[in-house]
């Protein structure tokens, strides 16, 4: 096992940690249905983040990267959607 492959596990081990971090979030709002303290320019501004580092991840081929961001995408898009759905009448 090289160097680099010893950092991948370490930064597999950190997508991890954060995917179970950023989801518990996303649990939460979904079950109080209350997306009031996410604010419009912080789901924006995350969208974007992760559209970033999934280009990145992929251009790079850094594994950590490339599992991470779709999966944290989706998580913003879900808020996005709970957001759009209980704030505005277009659903």
């Amino acid at each position: 096992m090289g160097k680099n492959e010893n950092f991948q596990i370490i930064g597999l081990l950190a997508a991890g940690i954060n995917l179970i971090s950023f989801y518990s979030l996303v649990f939460h709002n979904f079950q109080i249905q209350d997306p009031t303290s996410l604010s419009w320019t912080w789901l924006f501004l995350g969208i974007g983040v992760q559209i970033l580092w999934m280009i990145y991840g992929f251009a790079n081929e850094i594994l950590p990267s490339m599992i991470l961001a779709p999966l944290i995408l989706l998580g913003y898009l879900g808020l996005l959607y709970l957001k759009v759905k209980l704030e505005t009448d277009i659903f």
